[in-house]
């Protein structure tokens, strides 16, 4: 059985046409928010608006320090929560 996955971003990277982050973003917190899961519904975005892709990457132009170091501590701070760390 081939699983299929939708992804509602793909709509907004078609050539030609922006990409609205600010509306995928709502979009996904709405189809969370929608979710009979209680794991989906304590999901939260944060949205860096300085950064754009791979801006944790301090080898690439895109690097932000600043972002980065917080989306780190962001995800140490997740992993300690959930007990991974």
């Amino acid at each position: 059985m081939e699983a299929r996955m939708q992804h509602p971003e793909v709509e907004s990277l078609v050539p030609g046409q922006p990409f609205n982050r600010r509306a995928f973003v709502q979009r996904m917190k709405a189809a969370l928010e929608a979710s009979s899961d209680p794991e989906a519904k304590a999901s939260r975005f944060i949205v860096y608006p300085d950064a754009g892709h791979a801006f944790n990457a301090d080898y690439r132009p895109s690097y932000v320090e600043k972002d980065a170091r917080d989306g780190w501590q962001q995800c140490l701070a997740w992993f300690r929560q959930h007990g991974v760390a």
